[in-house]
C-alpha cells in the first residue's frame, strides 16, 4: 500500500476511535488541512480512553483551580475579619458606630454574603445609615436604593426626595402592592420604604463581625444586669413570672 494511502487509512481508523484532529496530525506528523480532508465525515464508533484520560486530568485541574480561587478569598475574607475584630475596640467607643451597629442589626439584610442593606421608612433614619455606609464603604462601591411603594404614591415625587436627601442617583422602584389607598392608613410611610444597599462581600464580612460583637457586648451588659437585679434581690421576685410565661 502507498504510504499516503496508509496514513490515510491510519487516520480514518485513529478518527473512528474517538481522536481528535489535533491528535491524528501529531500522530501521523501531517497538516490539518490534509488530516481534516481525509477524516471528513468519519464518525466516531468508540470513545477514546485516552480522550477520557485527558477529559480527568482536566476535571482535576480545573477542581484544584476551583479549591485555589476559593482558598485565595477566604483568606481576603479572613484578613478582613481580623481587621474587623481589631477595628472594633476603637469604633466601639463611638456611640453613633454603635448606633448604626443596632440599627443594622435591627433593619438590616443578615442573609446573604454579598450585599450590605438596610430598610426602614423613616427618611432620618435611612439618610443615618447612608452616612455610615459612607464611611464603610472603603472599595468605593455603588450606593444604590430600591423604593417600595403604595399603589397611591408617586413615583417621580418620591424619587426625587430620595435622591435629594440620599444624593444618590441609581434609585429604583419596586412593584406596586396591592394594599389600601394610603389616606385610609394611620402610619408613617409617606414616602415609602427605603431599601438602601451596596453589593461588597468583603465589608458584608466586617458587618457580619461587627454585629457578633455587638451581640456579645450586650450579652455580657445583660449578665451584669441579671447579677446586679439578683444582688438587690429582685431576681428571686422577677423569676416566677419568666418561668409562667417560657416554661423555664
Amino acid at each position: 500500500m502507498h504510504s499516503i494511502d496508509y496514513l490515510r487509512e491510519k487516520a480514518i481508523i485513529l478518527r473512528k476511535k474517538g481522536y481528535s484532529l489535533t491528535d491524528i496530525c501529531e500522530m501521523l506528523n501531517r497538516g490539518k488541512s490534509t488530516v481534516f480532508y481525509w477524516i471528513k465525515g468519519i464518525k466516531i464508533e468508540k470513545a477514546n480512553i485516552f480522550l477520557k484520560r485527558k477529559e480527568k486530568n482536566y476535571k482535576e485541574s480545573s477542581l484544584k483551580a476551583g479549591f485555589a480561587v476559593r482558598n485565595k478569598y477566604k483568606k481576603i475574607h479572613e484578613e478582613y475579619k481580623t481587621k474587623a475584630i481589631q477595628e472594633w475596640e476603637t469604633l466601639k467607643k463611638d456611640e453613633n458606630f454603635l448606633l448604626f451597629i443596632m440599627a443594622y442589626l435591627c433593619e438590616g439584610s443578615k442573609r446573604g454574603k454579598w450585599t450590605v442593606c438596610i430598610s426602614n421608612s423613616d427618611p432620618y433614619f435611612i439618610l443615618f445609615n447612608k452616612k455610615w455606609f459612607d464611611k464603610i464603604n472603603i472599595n468605593n462601591k455603588e450606593i444604590e436604593g430600591q423604593i417600595h411603594l403604595h399603589e397611591d404614591q408617586s413615583i417621580e415625587d418620591n424619587i426625587k426626595f430620595w435622591k435629594n436627601i440620599l444624593n444618590i442617583d441609581n434609585i429604583t422602584v419596586m412593584n406596586k402592592s396591592n394594599s389600601n389607598k394610603l389616606k385610609t392608613r394611620n402610619w408613617n410611610s409617606k414616602y415609602g420604604v427605603m431599601h438602601l444597599r451596596f453589593h461588597d462581600a468583603y465589608i458584608k464580612t466586617k458587618m457580619d463581625t461587627w454585629i457578633d460583637k455587638l451581640k456579645e457586648k450586650i450579652s455580657e451588659s445583660s449578665e451584669e444586669v441579671s447579677h446586679r437585679a439578683w444582688d438587690a434581690g429582685v431576681g428571686s421576685s422577677i423569676l416566677p413570672s419568666l418561668t409562667k410565661y417560657t416554661g423555664v
